[in-house]
């Protein structure tokens, strides 16, 4: 997602809105971090018949291999223009929505993630999960995950084209709250919750708890 004319304008015009020069070692933002129970990287997997895997936007078996069928249709959707550069799936219990799931590589569980237009293009998640994650209109797009993201991302470009190289839990729940270029080199908990918060800030170094 490449931000408008009238984005640029109002971010220009919203001094919370600038980009952050702290590109030193974050680490853990919150006093109370350390007695923060770790949920991350704790969360239960799901069994197969929960979850659609995908590669490129097509639905991997469970021998692995690459199948014709889209994200949309592994995921119970109804889809037209299947295959093409305009895919539209209704009624599916994940990657529900115009390009929902185009071009996505990753596990998204059937509860409603991924769900909006393009929520999930071009997304890269590896073998990670995405679990109740990623519902809102380019919620996730183009945006990269190392680890599993659970309960976050939730909103209008709320992770769009930002880098996580940790778990995310409850986190970026909001409008373009972690979008654009955001970098997280640590695990993410409860954290990035509002419009904006941590929206082009240059790097988090470090794990971060219960801020921003």
């Amino acid at each position: 997602v490449v931000p408008t004319d009238d984005d640029a304008d109002a971010d220009a015009a919203d001094p919370q809105d600038e980009r952050s020069d702290a590109d030193g070692d974050v680490g853990v933002l919150s006093g109370a971090a350390q007695q923060t129970e770790r949920f991350l990287g704790q969360v239960v997997v799901p069994p197969d018949t929960c979850f659609v895997e995908c590669v490129n936007g097509l639905e991997v078996d469970a021998n692995g291999d690459t199948t014709s069928r889209t994200c949309g249709e592994a995921c119970g959707g109804t889809c037209t223009g299947a295959g093409g550069g305009q895919e539209v799936c209704t009624g599916g219990d994940c990657c529900d929505g115009k390009n929902a799931c185009k071009d996505f590589t990753g596990r998204v569980w059937n509860d409603g993630s991924c769900s909006g237009g393009a929520a999930c293009q071009n997304r890269n998640t590896d073998d990670n999960y995405i679990i109740n994650s990623c519902k809102g209109t380019s919620a996730c797009e183009a945006s990269i995950f190392r680890g599993n993201v659970t309960d976050s991302c939730d909103g209008d470009s709320a992770c769009s084209e930002s880098p996580f190289n940790g778990d995310v839990y409850n986190s970026c729940n909001a409008t373009k709250a972690c979008a654009y270029d955001s970098t997280f080199r640590g695990d993410l908990y409860n954290s990035c919750t509002a419009y904006r918060a941590c929206r082009f800030f240059s790097t988090f170094n470090g794990d971060v708890y219960n801020s921003c």
